[in-house]
């Protein structure tokens, strides 16, 4: 369940930018003020990362659940936690979210039953793609979303010879199709280690609304050592 860790009330001097009046700058030497809205009011919040603990929170029914869907050799769910939210002196709203993609595998090799993690049933090997993001909103911000990171962890119990061979992970945020404004990221790991965490920055700090052609993905392909290609873990951070 999210717990509140507490409610700060903070008091931060408004910071001041001073902009060239580009139409007048030949005739004399005026500027527009900017000013940086100040942090009314934040509050954090508590979440879990683990995959033990974003499974057994997912059964429990205590985490925000998105979507699920189970068949005969996987499990796949996803959850939306909330980090912080935010209020700014201009009326404007910053919530910052954290969004997991969780897929546990069984990878049908040969087993001993005894290895596996009494959380993960018949299980064998558990990925996790988190999507970082922020929802702006209020009449003193621009209405939509911003892709700070993608995080991809797994975990192997050891219990079968079958292993993660490789993840490729993406972060595509398409601002004007029309004009090829787009800002891409990729990063392939070979081999990779069970339990560390890879990163991936989007590279973008655009607000992205609702409209048009705008559009925010990122996730990782995994592939098995056996061959098995288990998905793109395609997150779609969801455009408001």
């Amino acid at each position: 369940m999210i717990k509140k860790l507490g409610k700060v009330i903070v008091g931060v001097l408004a910071g001041t930018m001073l902009i060239p009046n580009i139409a007048s700058a030949a005739e004399s030497n005026d500027y527009v003020e900017f000013v940086i809205p100040e942090i009314i009011c934040e509050e954090t919040y508590d979440t879990v990362s683990g995959i033990d603990d974003l499974y057994e929170d997912y059964i429990s029914g205590s985490l925000m659940v998105e979507s699920s869907e189970e068949s005969n050799d996987s499990l796949e769910f996803t959850t939306v936690q909330v980090i912080s939210e935010t209020e700014l002196s201009d009326g404007s709203l910053v919530t910052e979210l954290q969004k997991d993609y969780v897929t546990l595998i069984d990878s049908k090799a040969s087993v001993d039953n005894a290895k596996k993690k009494k959380s993960w049933g018949k299980y064998d090997i558990a990925c996790v793609v988190t999507a970082f993001y922020e929802e702006h909103y209020g009449k003193g911000s621009e209405v939509g979303v911003t892709l700070k990171s993608t995080q991809f962890k797994f975990t192997d119990n050891g219990s079968n010879p079958v292993y993660v061979k490789k993840v490729q992970m993406y972060s595509h945020c398409l601002y004007d199709p029309a004009r090829g404004d787009q800002v891409e990221r990729y990063a392939t790991y070979n081999n990779p280690s069970s339990g560390t965490i890879y990163s991936l920055a989007s590279g973008d700090s655009r607000i992205y609304g609702g409209g048009g052609f705008q559009g925010i993905n990122c996730g990782a392909i995994v592939t098995l050592s056996d061959g098995t290609v288990t998905g793109d873990y395609d997150l779609m951070v969801i455009l408001v």
